[in-house]
């Protein structure tokens, strides 16, 4: 079921709770108001990109009050590929979820050439919030959001080939990757979430894991 995007704040999709699609609702957030959106609207500028070409291309928004990723991946890439890191866009998307993130798979993307639009924007939202002030509604206390991590490029691709490398038929842990490859365990571990997502390798046992 379409519904019309809502504009938001970037906080207002971290500070929010992400519910899981229903046969009634679409998956969704709730945010801190009680507002409930399954698409959004957000208008923020390009701080950091990762591109695998011809796999995927995520770009990462803030608006000052967050950061929030932008992910596509396939014939999708073409609506973010071409904006680079200080391009300042309004975005609109469906809202999605891995691993505890919060994230938006990009509908349409809009470059803004007027930079006096992301303020005329969030004095539309204070006014929003203000109204509903008004009204006796407070909002929830907010959480504390862990940064958003961007991957370095490549660190997925090379995961992998290691993953296929080591692999003698039980699967590799991220400790063993993380030996081979002399990176963070937390790198890695984040390397395994993005392959998992991207569905180009499964767990075959807890904490081992094999390519597709």
């Amino acid at each position: 079921m379409w519904t019309p995007a809502r504009k938001v704040l970037i906080e207002d999709l971290q500070q929010g709770e992400y519910r899981e699609a229903t046969e009634e609702e679409p998956a969704h957030i709730v945010t801190l108001w009680g507002e409930k959106a399954s698409r959004v609207r957000v208008l923020g500028t390009v701080v950091d990109k990762t591109l695998e070409e011809e796999r995927y291309c995520f770009l990462y928004l803030d608006d000052g009050t967050g950061v929030i990723s932008l992910r596509a991946w396939g014939e999708d890439m073409k609506k973010l590929e071409k904006y680079e890191i200080g391009s300042l866009l309004d975005v609109i998307g469906k809202v999605k979820e891995f691993s505890g993130e919060i994230y938006l798979q990009p509908e349409l993307v809009m470059r803004v050439e007027d930079p006096n639009l992301e303020t005329l924007r969030l004095l539309e939202l204070v006014r929003a919030r203000k109204k509903l002030l008004n009204t006796g509604l407070l909002p929830r206390p907010k959480k504390e959001v862990p940064p958003v991590e961007v991957l370095e490029v490549g660190v997925e691709s090379r995961v992998e080939e290691t993953i296929v490398r080591l692999d003698r038929g039980s699967g590799v842990s991220a400790e063993e990757i993380a030996r081979e490859l002399k990176l963070s365990r937390p790198e890695v571990e984040e390397g395994i979430r993005r392959l998992l997502a991207l569905g180009s390798i499964y767990e075959v046992q807890p904490g081992r894991f094999r390519r597709i």
